[in-house]
């Protein structure tokens, strides 16, 4: 099972432990929403549990063999990251960098129709996830705990907003893709424009 190689990971002295951990909860919370659909989207939703996966698993490979990998290189290159920065940035990463891959690779534009509405609603099941991290991070980052305050607790809201954009840009990346393959490289440069710049913001300010 996916979980029992993450766990494996997340108890190895590998830099990859620190994502790993988290991703384990995630896709535990993943599993049990995907147990209760029916047999189509059930099979649709664990194609992406594994394919995603494959592609955090491909980045410790790469890392391993210092292999350039254009999402994962800059998890493993950049130095001295507590292991909250590592957690966001992994996410920041596997999530802007990788999901689009698995919604186009391994889905037909039909399939992806028929996923999609399960795909959005699995985020709701991720809040659980997100928001134990979010404790994590307000005992181990100053920056975010004075940003909780300021922001009065509305920062926790932020975070869950944040994710359901992310997830919801990649499917409509991933739309772009076979309906307009022009759109879909301008989105998908912006993106990774993003991406690349929360990564320094985590890197510089958590």
């Amino acid at each position: 099972m996916l979980w029992l190689k993450l766990d494996s990971i997340f108890h190895s002295q590998h830099t990859a432990r620190h994502f790993a951990g988290l991703y384990k909860l995630a896709t535990e919370a993943a599993d049990k929403y995907i147990a209760t659909l029916p047999d189509t989207p059930q099979m649709y939703l664990n194609r992406v549990q594994e394919k995603f996966a494959g592609f955090f698993l491909q980045g410790i490979e790469d890392a391993n063999h210092r292999r350039l990998n254009s999402v994962w290189s800059p998890y493993y290159e950049t130095r001295n990251l507590s292991p909250i920065q590592y957690k966001l940035v992994g996410a920041n990463q596997h999530i802007n960098g990788d999901s689009w891959k698995v919604l186009t690779g391994y889905f037909t534009e039909m399939e992806l129709r028929d996923v999609a509405p399960y795909y959005r609603h699995c985020t709701i099941e991720l809040y659980k996830v997100l928001d134990s991290l979010y404790v994590q991070m307000m005992a181990n980052s100053r920056n975010l705990k004075t940003l909780h305050r300021l922001s009065f607790g509305l920062s926790k809201a932020l975070m869950r907003d944040m994710l359901k954009k992310w997830r919801n840009r990649q499917l409509k990346i991933a739309f772009l893709y076979f309906s307009h393959k022009e759109k879909f490289a301008r989105r998908l440069k912006k993106t990774d424009r993003k991406r690349n710049r929360i990564h320094r913001l985590i890197v510089k300010w958590v």
